[in-house]
């Protein structure tokens, strides 16, 4: 629906509401009375336009929305390759993951990988801490070891994360 029919379902509205009161009153009305009350539903209407145009700007309001940029597909890879923003001609190791289990960010350590003694109640204990983190962790150049609070990888090579046992999402860059 367009302003037009607003207004035009507007002025049926205040014709049939100015007869009604005029048949109420039972008594002559001037051509002044008449053009007060179409000023007074007038007004109105612009009052309603101002609504709706607060309203739309609102939601077009473009310092509000922000610009959702994902990896896709997402890419872990070892120290060799470049961190970024990755996509199906730029492969880049995503370094924005966050876990959607866990709710918390994957964190990565670069020339490291993870000890086989590594388990679930010890991240989950010890994490986001590296000084904690670091005593189940072992030097190894080109690894990039990967976790969060609930799970873990070490990766060497460019590896789509679908590959990977995990729930982590590129969380936005």
């Amino acid at each position: 629906m367009d302003d037009g029919d607003d207004i035009d379902d507007l002025l049926n509205e205040a014709e049939q509401s100015f007869n009604s009161r005029f048949k109420r009153q039972n008594c002559r009305v001037s051509n002044i009375s008449v053009v007060d009350e179409l000023d007074d539903l007038l007004a109105e209407t612009d009052d309603i336009k101002d609504y709706k145009a607060d309203k739309q700007q609102k939601a077009v309001n473009p310092h509000s929305l922000e610009e959702v940029v994902k990896c896709f597909p997402i890419y872990l890879a070892g120290s060799h390759f470049p961190c970024g923003l990755g996509n199906i001609s730029k492969k880049l190791s995503c370094d924005k993951l966050r876990c959607t289990s866990c709710d918390m960010k994957v964190l990565w350590f670069e020339d490291f990988a993870w000890l086989a003694s590594l388990d679930y109640l010890f991240l989950r204990n010890n994490f986001p801490n590296f000084k904690e983190l670091r005593s189940k962790l072992k030097p190894q150049n080109g690894s990039r070891a990967y976790c969060c609070q609930c799970s873990w990888q070490t990766v060497n090579t460019l590896t789509f994360l679908k590959q990977l046992e995990t729930k982590w999402v590129c969380g936005q860059h």
